[in-house]
């Protein structure tokens, strides 16, 4: 993609070589996509922003200073790059791009910059006539400084970068446009339009205007030669401004030729340009005498045709008499056609009232009857929804007296059983009484036959050393009581040890003592404090406004940090699985709301990062199948 920067004092006929370049195939630069700003708003406002004074203040080298803008005025650039993407060769025409040259140069390299000078005089010869009637010497002064500082800084940026830079001057372009655009094309490969080969002669350009073949015609009229030399005579007393024009000529690539304008020597041509205007001049005072003369036997036939009209006033007055009177007997005449007219109309007015009342008491009426059978059929459909929703009421009632029915019936062989079970225990606990009971009773017998055994052993323990120490030898009477004795000893031990053992047998046997189990309710408030369902409800709850969806975040957050704090709460009162509830079903119907299974799909997405992805069609895909199963069930 071509492009091309123009740049060139405000006088010095820049205009005329970007309307050749435009003849001959280069577009005009389109705003930019964002802000829609051209290259020269471009221009002015990073000017604006630099703090650098207008072209019409430069009076010196130091007010031509390149502006050096940071990245963050790329943007405006870059923008104006995206909006010509489309044009394969484009450009502009900018003479305030002199303070910007190094910026777009850094900018793109495929910028090419033509550097259009001129003459010196034409600071003087192009100025218009409230100008050049006040110009002093001040101010010719500062316009030649200007201009010497203007081109000082282009020829300074063309001799640092003549690569990718073309210095032509500006007449030398309207007269030599062939050798302008072969210098052009040797520089930029751009698709250059069929008309740039009829171009060979000398071209006055101005406002780009093309006859019918589209070659541009000539317009625009020479310098005049006395202005031209009376400029040169100016210029004289600042030799600096003519050396810099030299330097120019002698730098371009494309300088004004020394036989441009100069067939005859300039103090000739001002002679008879002189001359000319005294003829002009004396051809202009002929004119207005002859102008003079004509006014004055003008005058003469002014003064017959007032006496001329004196008479006809007379006639006139006359006239206006007759036409009076007749004006007034058309009037009455008028009159009486009036007030025929404004019966007839208000007649008419009547009848037309009438109508109109008519039409409109059946518009009216039409239009009653209109609301009526729409209020009608409101009130039909309003009728079919009431009577679909007492259907629907109806059938939710059955199924719920169903299963009150049936809950109602569990509840019963509920109770039964438990009734069962409460005789069985009674039973078992009024067993375990009497064993206890008979054990305790045992355990007190077998305790008198210990004491007994126990005393009968150590009275005859203290007969028998009392019989030792009578008797050396015992007799055999006394032997045969003792082992009787003995032997019911033993007999007493055996029956205290089956006891033992009897007892032991009634223990085990015994079950061990259970306690009553604790009834439980509220399955469905156990759900609804669970982190999923309350995270659903608050989705359900803030998707009803746009504040609510802005906030959603920020709420789900905070659902979230309080439902931690309170779970350490919940979890030191040990609560049994929602399994052992008596209403352990309504846990189960709570899961099917809506709440509960979008809390229940948001966190099972927000555990990675694939599934922060997957979480909105997740959360649409749950409320289609929840509406789905409504429609189902009604």
């Amino acid at each position: 993609m071509n492009k091309i920067l123009i740049v060139g004092h405000p006088q010095s006929g820049h205009e005329d070589v970007e309307q050749l370049l435009n003849a001959c195939g280069m577009a005009s630069a389109q705003p930019s996509r964002r802000e829609g700003y051209l290259p020269q708003q471009i221009s002015a406002t990073l000017c604006k922003a630099h703090n650098t004074g207008t072209l019409q203040r430069i009076e010196a080298g130091a007010d031509v200073q390149q502006i050096e803008a940071g990245p963050v005025w790329n943007g405006m650039a870059l923008d104006l790059m995206l909006g010509n993407l489309e044009q394969s060769f484009w450009g502009w025409s900018d003479p305030q791009s002199v303070f910007l040259l190094d910026y777009w140069r850094n900018l793109d390299p495929a910028i090419t910059f033509v550097l259009v000078y001129d003459q010196p005089q034409s600071v003087l010869t192009r100025l218009d006539a409230p100008a050049a009637a006040e110009l002093s010497p001040q101010a010719l002064q500062q316009r030649v400084q200007g201009w010497s500082a203007f081109n000082a800084a282009l020829l300074h940026f063309f001799l640092r970068h003549p690569e990718r830079c073309l210095l032509v001057h500006a007449q030398q372009v309207r007269e030599s446009a062939a050798s302008y655009l072969q210098q052009m094309r040797a520089r930029i490969d751009a698709p250059w339009s069929e008309h740039a080969e009829q171009l060979g002669g000398p071209l006055a350009l101005t406002d780009g205007q093309t006859d019918e073949t589209g070659v541009i015609t000539p317009q625009r009229a020479a310098p005049d030669a006395l202005a031209t030399f009376l400029a040169d005579a100016l210029l004289s007393q600042h030799p600096a401004s003519l050396q810099l024009y030299e330097e120019l000529q002698a730098c371009a690539n494309l300088p004004l030729s020394d036989d441009v304008g100069r067939a005859a020597p300039a103090a000739l041509e001002a002679w008879h340009t002189m001359v000319a205007r005294q003829l002009e001049l004396q051809a202009q005072a002929h004119e207005l005498d002859q102008r003079e003369q004509a006014t004055r036997a003008l005058q003469a036939q002014v003064d017959a045709a007032q006496a001329l009209a004196t008479q006809r006033q007379a006639l006139a007055d006359q006239l206006d008499q007759a036409r009076q009177r007749a004006e007034q007997l058309a009037q009455q005449r008028q009159q009486v056609l009036d007030e025929q007219a404004r019966l007839h109309a208000s007649e008419s007015q009547q009848q037309q009232a009438r109508l109109a009342e008519l039409a409109s008491a059946r518009d009216k009426l039409e239009t009653r009857q209109r609301e009526v059978a729409e209020e009608n059929e409101l009130l039909l459909n309003q009728l079919h929804q009431v009577q679909e929703e007492l259907e629907r009421h109806y059938l939710d009632a059955q199924q719920k007296a169903q299963r009150l029915e049936a809950l109602q019936q569990a509840e019963a062989s509920l109770r039964q059983n438990t009734d069962q079970q409460q005789k069985q225990l009674a039973e078992q606990q009024e067993q375990l009484r009497l064993q206890q009971e008979r054990l305790t009773e045992l355990q007190a017998r077998l305790k008198l036959k210990e004491q007994e055994a126990q005393k009968q052993l150590a009275a005859l323990q203290t007969e028998l050393q009392s019989t030792k120490a009578q008797v050396s030898e015992p007799p055999a009477e006394l032997l045969q009581e003792n082992e009787l004795l003995l032997n019911q000893l033993h007999q007493v031990q055996e029956e205290l040890e089956r006891y033992y053992l009897e007892a032991q047998k009634l223990k085990q046997q015994l079950p061990p003592p259970q306690p009553a189990k604790p009834v439980h309710y509220g399955a469905a408030q156990r759900v609804q404090q669970q982190l999923g369902y309350r995270l659903g409800a608050t989705m359900i709850e803030r998707s009803r406004s746009v504040g609510g969806w802005l906030g959603m975040p920020f709420a789900l957050m905070r659902v979230a940090r309080q439902h931690k704090r309170e779970l350490p709460q919940r979890q030191a009162q040990r609560l049994p699985p929602i399994s052992q509830y008596r209403d352990a079903h309504e846990a189960e119907r709570v899961r099917q709301h809506l709440s509960y299974r979008l809390g229940q799909a948001l966190l099972h997405n927000v555990r990675t990062p694939v599934g922060w992805v997957r979480l909105p069609w997740a959360l649409r895909r749950e409320v289609r199948d929840f509406r789905r199963q409504r429609q189902a069930q009604d």
